[in-house]
């Protein structure tokens, strides 16, 4: 199994060296691709240093340095990928050694597997971020995973909640997730280059619903996210509009194509709850007006129950 692995890195110059060393010791890893996306720090310096250090490590930039974000980043980083098979890694989190031990047989087993993701735990890096993490509800042994078997049919559905919105099966991370290369370029699946965050989600949603995503290993981590201070999640000043740009894409892209009406409507549905849920009942009808007169996929799916539940929303 040869895998070429994609780190986008921006402002991690304390980071990228351990997210490097996590990866170099992995036998199936044949390419390790850095995309430096302009940052103010030195880690274009240190992904220089990387790439003299080590000879599978590439490091590449966008035209003329600029920063364009994870999700043009990522894109980057696949198209210059030249191994059978593609993963991700952030540059502040780490790979464990389990990481692909378990995808060989998976995809070995499943002729139609176009993907495995795994299991993804939780390592602080600085002692402030323990509070902000269990802020979110989550504690320290916290791992994101399915929490049962799942057809590859079933997963895109059970993934955005669609049946089971109070009863979550659970998540998996891009960076616990390995893809067959020639089936992403086939599927024509990016990474959006208009959201800052959630572009990942989006990502893994969609390929949930045009390839075939199996289980790996779901029990131990097989990649660490690492919480700090200065992770874009916890610093993220709005998460209920951010949340909104998630569900906006997602539906727009559902009606593209042509996705059962039902889901549509629970995208937007979604996307209206979280865009008008921080607003004031008068601003939020205001808000509501407006969307409907500008927004022909708004006004498409709305109805009265819906428009009810958000002049009631907090």
């Amino acid at each position: 199994m040869r895998v070429s692995v994609v780190i986008p890195v921006y402002n991690a110059e304390k980071y990228i060296k351990r997210a490097v060393d996590s990866v170099i010791q992995l036998n199936e890893v044949k390419q390790i691709i850095l995309v430096e996306d302009g940052s103010k720090d030195n880690s274009l310096l240190i992904c220089k240093q990387l790439y003299s250090q080590f000879d599978i490590v590439e490091v590449y930039q966008h035209e003329k340095g600029l920063n364009k974000g994870a999700g043009a980043s990522r894109n980057l980083g696949i198209q210059k990928a030249s191994m059978p098979f593609v993963a991700f890694l952030d540059a502040d989190d780490t790979y464990t050694a389990q990481r692909f031990l378990r995808d060989r047989e998976v995809f070995d087993s499943n002729p139609n597997c176009d993907g495995a993701y795994g299991a993804t735990g939780v390592v602080y890096l600085d002692k402030e971020a323990s509070a902000s993490w269990e802020k979110t509800g989550k504690d320290e042994m916290f791992i994101d995973t399915i929490n049962k078997a799942i057809n590859p049919n079933d997963l895109f559905e059970y993934l955005i909640g669609y049946k089971n919105e109070k009863n979550a099966l659970g998540y998996f991370s891009i960076i616990a997730l390995t893809l067959k290369r020639d089936r992403l370029l086939q599927s024509k699946v990016n990474f959006s280059e208009s959201l800052k965050l959630h572009q990942d989600t989006v990502f893994m949603l969609q390929l949930a619903y045009c390839l075939k995503l199996y289980p790996s290993e779901t029990i131990k981590p097989v990649s660490l996210r690492g919480v700090h201070l200065n992770n874009r999640f916890i610093n993220n000043p709005n998460p209920k509009y951010t949340r909104s740009r998630q569900y906006k894409t997602l539906r727009d892209w559902a009606i593209d194509l042509n996705i059962k009406p039902e889901i549509i409507r629970y995208f937007n549905r979604n996307y209206l709850i979280n865009f008008l849920g921080s607003k004031n009942l008068v601003t939020r009808l205001c808000l509501l007006v407006q969307k409907v007169m500008r927004d022909k996929n708004t006004r498409a799916n709305l109805n009265w129950s819906l428009i009810k539940r958000l002049m009631k929303s907090k």
